[in-house]
C-alpha cells in the first residue's frame, strides 16, 4: 500500500473535510492527522504503551464472518474453520505485546491495515 504523507500543517485550517471527495488521497491525508500512528510518537510519555499490529484483509474478513455468524446470527455458515484459525492468529498477535512487557495490565493495540 502506498504511504500517504501528512498534509502541511499550514493548510489544516483552510480545509473543510466535508467538501473533500470521499476516498480521495487529499481526504486520506487530512484524516491521517487524527490517526493514533500520527500523534502517538508525540504523546507516548503520557499514554499507555501502544503497539501496532498489522491486520490483513483475510483477518478482517474472518472478523466480519464471526460477527455475522455469532452476533447478528444472519449467516451462521459464513464462519468457517479457516476463519477460526485466522482469529486464533489475531489473538496470538494481540498477546505478544503483553508477553514482551511481562504485563497484562495496561497497553493498547491498534489493528492497522
Amino acid at each position: 500500500m502506498e504511504e500517504i504523507k501528512q498534509m502541511d500543517t499550514n493548510t489544516y485550517g483552510d480545509i473543510n473535510p466535508f467538501r473533500l471527495s470521499s476516498f480521495s488521497k487529499e481526504k486520506h491525508k487530512y484524516m491521517a492527522q487524527y490517526d493514533v500512528e500520527y500523534w502517538y510518537p508525540l504523546l507516548h510519555p503520557f499514554s499507555f504503551f501502544t503497539c501496532f499490529v498489522p491486520l490483513s484483509r483475510l483477518h478482517a474478513k474472518a472478523m466480519t464472518n464471526y460477527y455475522y455468524a455469532h452476533c447478528v446470527k444472519s449467516n451462521p455458515s459464513s464462519f468457517t474453520k479457516d476463519d477460526s484459525d485466522l482469529l486464533d492468529d489475531i489473538k496470538n498477535n494481540l498477546l505478544t505485546p503483553a508477553m514482551m512487557l511481562n504485563s497484562f495490565d495496561s497497553y493498547f493495540v491498534r489493528l492497522s491495515t
